[in-house]
């Protein structure tokens, strides 16, 4: 109650994405985007014009090749393919050229990646005995641990073991259950639907300082995202389709979306580019917050 009605943001560019089991997408500059053809085990990057500046990779264990890749943004407009079964991080150009490679243990959570380090959690768990979760910032031209923090050692909770910085309780809906536990929980659930965050990277901050929130909010006709300037709640943004990831680059969104389903019942995939330069709230601009 109180809440400002979301913002609608209109798309300047769309270009089609490849049909994916992966959800990430990344800016690789305020012109290009890459997303992973996950069947082909390939990244593909284009611009917002729809041209392919690159299209590289295949399944294999050798370089340039992947098992299970991801990606994150490196700097100077280079793209970091993570592959969580080799332990490995491969960075290249848009058009592929192989820039460097080096290892990672394989728990470990790429979150970004600089000239200067590389970023990111690594798990220890379950247990009591360690962290399950520590932050730690690995060299990157050897993957050499030179900062590590643990949860612990920055909050304390009384819900139980920490995992990926939250308390489990909190995430037990997303844990196996047995079914006579399971039907309590989806009934509950029906009656008071949990705001639960959109993955994979729910955070992300613009070039303004804004920290966007990616939800779960009525994810079929439109998708919605919170924003906040510190800690106070400035508005929501509303943007077309069904949100599978998103990537904020200085004044440029990208929004990797499922369109609606096809008479096959197929929802083709594709990148919307938004101008969030001049939205009508926070830094530089109205801020609106609740009554």
């Amino acid at each position: 109650p109180g809440a400002p009605e979301p913002v609608a943001l209109v798309p300047f560019a769309e270009v089609q994405a490849p049909l994916s089991d992966n959800h990430d997408v990344v800016l690789v500059s305020p012109e290009a985007a890459c997303v992973i053809e996950s069947f082909e085990y390939r990244v593909i990057c284009r611009t917002r014009d729809g041209v392919t500046v690159g299209a590289f990779g295949r399944k294999g264990e050798g370089p340039g090749e992947f098992l299970s890749p991801r990606i994150v943004r490196q700097s100077h407009g280079r793209v970091a393919a993570w592959d969580v079964r080799l332990g490995r991080v491969s960075v290249f150009e848009p058009d592929g050229t192989a820039v460097s490679e080096f290892s990672v243990p394989g728990r470990f959570h790429v979150t970004g990646i600089s000239p200067m380090g590389v970023y990111g959690a690594e798990g220890f768990g379950p247990g009591r005995d360690g962290p399950l979760i520590e932050n730690q910032v690995r060299d990157a031209a050897t993957g050499e641990v030179v900062w590590r923090r643990s949860i612990y050692e920055i909050a304390d909770t009384e819900c139980g073991d920490v995992g990926s910085g939250m308390p489990y309780r909190e995430i037990a809906g997303t844990m196996s259950l047995p079914r006579s536990a399971m039907e309590p929980y989806a009934a509950a659930y029906r009656e008071e639907p949990k705001k639960l965050f959109h993955v994979p990277r729910t955070f992300n901050a613009d070039s303004q300082g804004r920290l966007w929130v990616a939800t779960t909010r009525d994810r079929d006709t439109f998708s919605h995202f919170d924003i906040w300037v510190g800690t106070e709640y400035a508005g929501t943004v509303r943007i077309r389709d069904r949100l599978m990831g998103y990537d904020v680059l200085d004044s440029t969104l990208v929004a990797l979306v499922e369109r609606k389903p096809d008479a096959d019942g197929i929802a083709q995939r594709a990148i919307d580019w938004y101008d969030i330069g001049r939205m009508p709230f926070g830094v530089g601009g109205r801020q609106v917050t609740r009554d």
